[in-house]
C-alpha cells in the first residue's frame, strides 16, 4: 500500500511520466518485475537491453521504454503490437539498467 502511495505521488510530481506511448499491460507489468527480481541487464546498448529470457527497447526514457513486443501477430497488424509496464515499473527498471550496467562496467574495469 505504501509503495503505491510513493508511486502515485512521484507520478504526479515528475510530468514526464503523464503521457506514454504505448498502453499498460498488467501481464508485462507483472513479468517484467518478475525478471528484473530474479535477473540482471544484460547485453545493453543504446537502444536494447536483455533481461532474462527477453530482449526490450530501453530508448525514450520514459513514455516509451522497456516496452515489450507481442509475440505471434501478424505482419499487417501493427497496432497493439508493443506494450508498456506501469509507470512506477519503468522507473525502478531504469534504476536497475543503471545500476546493473555501472556494476558491469566497474568490474571490467578492475579485472
Amino acid at each position: 500500500m505504501m509503495e503505491k502511495l510513493i508511486s502515485w505521488l512521484f507520478i504526479l510530481s515528475h510530468p514526464t511520466f503523464w503521457l506514454m506511448n504505448q498502453p499498460f499491460n498488467r501481464e508485462w507489468d507483472k513479468e517484467l518485475n518478475d525478471l528484473m527480481d530474479r535477473n540482471k541487464f544484460m547485453n545493453i546498448d543504446c537502444y536494447y537491453a536483455e533481461i532474462g529470457h527477453e530482449r526490450i527497447w530501453i530508448q525514450n526514457y520514459p513514455y516509451n521504454a522497456f516496452v515489450f513486443k507481442k509475440k505471434n501477430i501478424s505482419p499487417f497488424d501493427n497496432k497493439g503490437d508493443e506494450v508498456r509496464p506501469s509507470r512506477w515499473t519503468i522507473y525502478k527498471a531504469r534504476r536497475k539498467l543503471i545500476n546493473d550496467w555501472e556494476t558491469r562496467e566497474n568490474k571490467e574495469i578492475l579485472s
